[in-house]
């Protein structure tokens, strides 16, 4: 399977939630400001989600003896939101709502079906199997509502 395969499934998912702006599958930065509002801005506004793999664990999981083997990799993602501030808009509900969406939409997930064998969200326990961590920070000279919202997906890739 292809880690291309599994960004696109992701980008895919972010991309169907409610109020959801554009929607990158890797870390996008810029120093130039027409290529920062390309990048991050949708109707004037920044909102913009980007999809990072900071970590990834290989093991072997089985040997299938001289033919083969099965090993197991979990790719840890972070899907990071921003979100510009604007508290006449109320801009905290609505992205604390995007959010929440964008939870649900995952914990709606099991298996991303692109995959073959699927592959298989991971959570760390079924009481909090997925959370968000909302803070401000600066994109540019922009404040804004940032969101990271960690996930990790499990293959299995025989060999």
């Amino acid at each position: 399977m292809s880690l291309d395969i599994i960004r696109a499934e992701l980008k895919t998912i972010l991309e169907g939630v409610s109020g959801m702006g554009k929607v990158h599958d890797y870390q996008r930065l810029t120093h130039e400001w027409k290529t920062y509002q390309k990048l991050f801005t949708k109707d004037s506004l920044v909102n913009m989600w980007e999809i990072e793999r900071p970590e990834v664990s290989r093991w072997i999981a089985a040997t299938l003896g001289p033919n083969g083997g099965v090993e197991r990799v979990i790719h840890h993602f972070i899907l990071r939101g921003f979100y510009r501030i604007n508290d006449e808009q109320e801009s905290e509900k609505t992205f604390q709502n995007i959010v929440e969406g964008v939870c649900q939409s995952f914990r709606a997930v099991p298996q991303l079906a692109l995959t073959d064998p699927p592959a298989e969200m991971v959570y760390e326990s079924d009481k909090n199997p997925l959370g968000a961590t909302v803070f401000k920070d600066m994109l540019g000279v922009v404040l804004c509502h940032v969101a990271e919202v960690n996930i990790s997906v499990q293959e299995k890739v025989t060999f």
